[in-house]
């Protein structure tokens, strides 16, 4: 019922030059909370990192109202912010660094509780999109 308030307060944080890191279902996250994360992070570009948990369908046993299908779609048309989509322990350390580094807004969405052992990557970097092609990468999506 809050989750505009919470990204609100995480905006003033980041203003007073703190990196928060905000969290609720990825249903609440990106669709009760959409005008405050077009005003705070798409227009403002306030540094503020949402982790969104329970993406997709993997909330099913709590119903419908926890599906998240359409996360990605709200969230990339919000002009400035990262999205990513981690697989894998390896993989959610290294955008949840990046994302404290930066000082930028990231959206950050998982699935449910389980770990799983990331996927073997070509290099050191993370694979990234530029968001000027329509494929949506099958890994790690870094969209901006």
């Amino acid at each position: 019922m809050a989750e505009g308030a919470m990204v609100d307060m995480a905006a003033g944080l980041a203003a007073g030059g703190y990196k928060p890191f905000v969290s609720t279902f990825a249903p609440f996250a990106a669709l009760r909370a959409a005008e405050s994360l077009k005003l705070a992070l798409g227009y403002l570009n306030a540094g503020v990192t949402v982790v969104a948990p329970y993406a997709g369908v993997s909330g099913a046993w709590f119903g419908t109202t926890h599906h998240c299908l359409e996360d990605l779609a709200v969230l990339r048309s919000v002009p400035g912010v990262t999205i990513a989509a981690p697989y894998g322990e390896a993989e959610m350390r290294a955008v949840v660094r990046s994302a404290a580094r930066s000082g930028r807004p990231h959206y950050i969405r998982t699935g449910r509780n389980a770990v799983y052992e990331s996927l073997d990557l070509p290099g050191a970097e993370l694979p990234r999109s530029t968001g000027s092609s329509r494929q949506i990468p099958t890994r790690c999506a870094w969209c901006r």
